[in-house]
């Protein structure tokens, strides 16, 4: 293999002292706190925002304390909105895009939404322009249980505080950098013994949306609403993907253990509710300076803002006899729904009576996996399954009931032995 970056041998993981050799040859080459600090500070005097530390990098907690910034009228029948920059510190823009969202356009939008950015995930790595943090790992393919780094952790922790039910929306700031082919990726290539191949770098702002769930809608509006302000990458294929539409790929960013995925492995399994994508800038265009791309990561989370409030802030006619239109429900709104259902039918007679005969069927049989809390003697939970079960069989899983106003919902789907990883909806 021939060599393509002056760390280790071509074809052989690093070893320990390979490893002290990069990070001993990173050097400084700007101020977290001149640029990132200080523009905190100033902040701390808006009436809208509310600046917290909520970590600090344990090899250096003086230099590299850990902010985010949230609204002050935090309240929870308020959609909620993240914003995440420099999870990837050599990412200019991500960083100082955050930043200039919170100093322009963030408390415009405190009254109908509640805000929290944070705008610079790994210090370290933005002054010393880096990708991976101080210890030789990328903070965003960390955003996983069980591959966690420092960086990550404390942003997950901090966001599990405070309790949030559903993430409205969620906007991971990047650049895509023509040092992605000169030095961060040829690094990660030889850091695993892997041999580099050269790739292509679009010009242009570009999205990342999540495979499983595409939101097509959701992120043509911010294409529309950054084309004001920088052109959109024109290459039909972005990092090694087919474009969807134009400017946007969609990869599984959940199972990348991505940040772009953090609201959606914090909530979206529960509520199914959560707009999200990564933003990614090409700084290094002719047609594009710093300032530029600081406006269009501006402009995406204004555009994303814009498209998740729109319905709310129009005059819309009453369909629903509860709550005010275009607003969501209070506790007490949710709660008249709840006093105003009325019992239809009985489970028991409609389905526990038929289960029971079930049982004396000689090849099914009837299995608990479970109750309703709020009433366990009424509402026990069954499946039924095959006595005869093999291993080596395909295996048929059917679901019904799961919305309970429709006489019959299933879905069925077989797999191989082994195969994991299949969810219907």
């Amino acid at each position: 293999i021939p060599r393509f970056y002056p760390i280790g041998t071509p074809g052989k993981p690093w070893s320990d002292s390979e490893r002290n050799q990069w990070k001993e040859s990173r050097k400084n080459h700007r101020s977290y706190k001149e640029e990132v600090l200080d523009k905190l500070d100033k902040l701390k005097s808006n009436d809208a925002l509310e600046v917290v530390q909520y970590g600090a990098l344990s090899h250096n907690p003086q230099r590299y304390p850990l902010f985010a910034v949230k609204s002050k009228q935090w309240k929870d029948a308020k959609p909620t909105l993240l914003v995440t920059g420099g999870v990837h510190g050599y990412e200019t823009s991500g960083v100082q895009g955050a930043l200039l969202f919170l100093e322009t356009q963030a408390a415009k939008y405190t009254a109908q939404v509640n805000i929290l950015v944070a705008p610079c995930i790994s210090p370290w790595a933005y002054e010393h322009i880096e990708r991976w943090n101080a210890d030789l790992k990328d903070p965003n393919r960390s955003f996983k249980k069980g591959n966690e780094t420092e960086e990550s952790a404390a942003l997950i922790s901090y966001i599990d505080s405070l309790n949030v039910k559903e993430w409205a929306c969620h906007l991971d700031l990047h650049e895509t950098t023509d040092s992605d082919k000169t030095e961060f990726r040829p690094a990660k290539a030889a850091e695993g013994g892997s041999t580099y191949k050269d790739g292509i770098i679009p010009d242009g702002f570009y999205l990342v949306g999540d495979s499983e769930d595409p939101q097509l809608d959701f992120l043509q509006a911010i294409i529309d609403g950054v084309e004001k302000v920088t052109h959109i990458a024109p290459e039909k294929v972005i990092c090694g993907e087919s474009v969807a539409k134009e400017g946007i790929i969609l990869f599984p960013t959940k199972s990348l253990g991505l940040c772009g995925s953090l609201s959606l492995g914090l909530c979206r399994g529960i509520t199914g509710g959560t707009y999200a994508t990564t933003t990614e800038v090409y700084p290094d265009s002719p047609k594009a300076t710093g300032e530029i791309c600081n406006e269009a990561q501006v402009a995406a989370i204004v555009a994303a803002l814009d498209f998740v409030l729109g319905p709310q802030t129009e005059d819309i006619p009453r369909f629903y006899p509860i709550g005010t239109p275009g607003k969501p429900w209070s506790d007490d709104e949710r709660n008249e729904w709840k006093e105003s259902r009325k019992h239809h039918r009985s489970y028991k007679e409609e389905v526990l009576d038929k289960l029971d005969k079930l049982k004396s069927n000689d090849a099914l049989e009837v299995v608990q996996y479970g109750a309703l809390s709020h009433n366990p003697g009424r509402y026990p939970l069954f499946a039924v399954k095959s006595k005869q079960w093999k291993d080596e069989r395909s295996t048929l899983l059917v679901t019904g009931g799961v919305h309970k106003h429709l006489e019959f919902r299933a879905h069925s789907c077989s797999w191989k032995h082994r195969q994991q990883n299949i969810q219907s909806k």
